[in-house]
């Protein structure tokens, strides 16, 4: 199972709830037995040697979510990178005596994606919150990722003051933040419920009330919460299910122009309809097309709302289905739109760094229209042939050729066909 040329080895983490770095280790064969595999020490304070016996839970590194993602498997694999060993091992005085030279932080990111990384991760909604100036309200900054913050007691107490002051928006804004982080410890459906009770009574709020902003943070901060949970498959049916999609896009239409907003909504929402079929029927039966488009047109110049809005489009399209939706939405003409202003905007810069949010979103345009074209929709297909130029247009342009190149010439080859 590990023989090969290559060496094998694995990380650990330091406890089964936070992916911070314990220990590096080399895997090598019982040379007793031939069979079972020793995991020892290489740097880290881990336990010098365990094996597979000891081993709690096996993940893979994920390059696209750029997260370890736990494996059916009992026995190291090729595709093994990273375990996580039994509460024996945790609770217990196993660690090595030695200290390593190199820092620990190898850690994961947040959950997010299906989507992308470099929008809803933690660092991005800390610093945007606390830009606000809130650091004596929720006090993110003072939020560390530690063994007693992530305990279960401490998420249990939360979860119950929740409950008991659902009128205090302070409160409830610092609940949601630590379910985010620390909702792996139960991935219960009660905390789903939480959350949405939080979008359900602070979702009406007028421009006027004295506590817009607050109650701005609060949904935001609410909606994160939500598409994270959503990334796993369990939770994210009951959270279709429970009425999240159609109680998003309203807040969507309430609070129209509060860009911030918008941005964790649509996020929430590219998670629900990735890989559901239920959820993606509840947002087309629910005019959640022409919302997105609406909220596309209202902030075309704001470039995460296009890559999450345009990221919707590309997971609704992967079913067949729901093309003719989006094309008689008028989706297709409107992204093509879109796109050539990114287009132009590309072409007015000389700084060859600036583009790179803008790469992300025709990168994600791209995916969509192949999604379109192999749908066999009639309707979306002679509407993309039609704007054959416009996607040529894309390979006159140096740095979108050298990084999304194959993928333009890939579709201007269906569209030839």
């Amino acid at each position: 199972r590990v023989h090969g040329e290559r060496d094998r080895f694995v990380v650990t983490f330091r406890t089964p709830f936070s992916p911070k770095f314990w220990g590096l280790y080399s895997l090598t064969i019982n040379e007793k037995d031939g069979i079972n595999v020793i995991a020892n020490l290489i740097f880290g304070e881990g336990p010098e040697t365990f094996t597979e016996e000891d081993v709690a839970c096996y993940k893979k590194f994920d390059a696209g979510s750029k997260l370890f993602l736990d494996i059916d498997t009992y026995v190291f694999q090729e595709k093994v990178d990273a375990v996580i060993l039994k509460q024996s091992f945790h609770s217990s005085n196993h660690g090595s005596l030695v200290r390593s030279n190199i820092s620990n932080n190898i850690v994961t990111k947040h959950p997010t994606t299906p989507i992308s990384s470099s929008i809803l991760t933690r660092s991005t909604i800390t610093s945007e919150l606390n830009s606000k100036k809130k650091k004596n309200s929720i006090g993110y900054e003072n939020f560390e990722e530690n063994e007693n913050s992530k305990s279960f007691e401490s998420l249990s107490k939360m979860m119950k003051d929740m409950k008991d002051d659902r009128g205090n928006i302070q409160l409830q804004e610092k609940g949601c933040y630590m379910i985010s982080q620390l909702f792996q410890l139960m991935q219960q459906k009660e905390m789903v419920d939480l959350v949405l009770d939080n979008l359900v009574s602070f979702s009406s709020v007028q421009k006027n009330d004295i506590e817009k902003e607050k109650i701005s943070n609060l949904l935001q901060i609410s909606c994160y919460t939500i598409h994270r949970m959503a990334y796993y498959p369990e939770l994210k049916d009951y959270i279709g299910e429970s009425g999240t999609i159609e109680l998003l896009l309203k807040i969507m239409q309430t609070h129209i122009m509060d860009s911030q907003l918008q941005i964790y909504i649509l996020g929430a929402l590219r998670n629900l309809v990735c890989a559901s079929e239920e959820n993606k029927n509840r947002f087309v039966q629910s005019q959640g097309l022409k919302s997105i488009l609406n909220i596309q047109l209202q902030h075309s110049n704001n470039s995460s709302i296009l890559l999450q809005s345009i990221g919707i489009l590309k997971n609704i399209s992967s079913n067949p289905i729901f093309v003719n939706e989006i094309e008689n939405s008028g989706g297709i003409k409107i992204c093509l739109d879109l796109a050539q202003n990114i287009l132009v905007w590309i072409n007015e810069k000389s700084n060859r760094s600036e583009p790179k949010n803008y790469l992300e979103i025709l990168q994600t345009f791209f995916d969509f229209i192949l999604n379109c074209i192999e749908s066999e929709s009639e309707s979306s297909q002679n509407n993309i042939i039609l704007n054959e130029q416009t996607f040529r247009g894309f390979l006159s342009n140096q740095i979108i050729y050298d990084s999304l190149g194959d993928t333009i010439l890939e579709i201007l080859k269906k569209i030839e066909l």
